[in-house]
């Protein structure tokens, strides 16, 4: 993709985002308490460069008994940098099944 259809998929990602509504803590608690006691894999990955958002990454992986990674981005979309997310979440799923 070249980089006109880089930032049209960027542009398109971000109004996505933004239409996002975060759950209050205690429905982002009770839901990851579910997938938890329902043993439900859990995976999250972000990009290592948002301290806050690390942080965030790993109480929810915590909480959800999940797996945390980080891949090297800079920016809230690691999937597009390269093929290591595609790698770790071919992975995941396949630990998953078994």
């Amino acid at each position: 993709m070249g980089a006109a259809g880089d930032r049209e998929e960027y542009n398109a990602m971000g109004r996505a985002i933004s239409a996002l509504k975060v759950p209050s803590k205690a429905t982002l608690e009770r839901q990851l308490s579910r997938l938890k006691q329902a043993g439900i894999p859990l995976l999250v990955v972000t990009g290592g460069w948002s301290a806050g958002i690390d942080v965030t990454a790993d109480v929810v992986a915590r909480l959800g008994n999940g797996k945390r990674v980080t891949i090297s981005s800079p920016h809230h979309f690691p999937q597009v940098v390269s093929d290591a997310f595609n790698d770790l979440l071919d992975q995941f799923i396949r630990e998953a099944q078994r």
